[in-house]
C-alpha cells in the first residue's frame, strides 16, 4: 500500500468510517489533496475519500478538470472484512 494514503483510510477506521483513503496527485507528483471516507460522520451519502479528495483538489487548483492527475486510492486491509462469495 502507498504510504501516502495508508494514514488516510486509518483516519476513515478510527472514525468509525469504511476505512478507504484517496490521494490526488498532480503531473508532477505534488500531492494536491487527501481524505477519507466520511459518508457516517458527516451523514452524507457522498462523502467518499474519492470525492472529498477530487473536491478539494479541484478547489486548491481552481480548475475542475484536474488535467493529468491521479486519483490513487487504497482501504486499510486490516480493517476490512473480507468479500461475500
Amino acid at each position: 500500500m502507498d504510504a501516502r494514503r495508508a494514514p488516510e483510510a486509518e483516519k476513515g477506521a478510527a472514525a468509525g468510517e469504511i476505512p478507504v483513503g484517496a490521494v490526488v496527485i498532480s503531473p508532477e507528483g505534488k500531492i494536491l489533496a487527501r481524505a477519507h471516507n466520511r459518508s457516517v460522520t458527516a451523514i452524507d451519502p457522498t462523502a467518499h475519500a474519492e470525492i472529498l479528495a477530487l473536491r478539494s483538489a479541484a478547489r486548491r487548483t481552481g480548475n475542475y478538470r484536474l488535467t493529468g492527475c491521479r486519483l490513487v486510492v487504497s482501504s486499510s486491509r486490516a480493517r476490512c472484512a473480507p468479500a461475500p462469495r
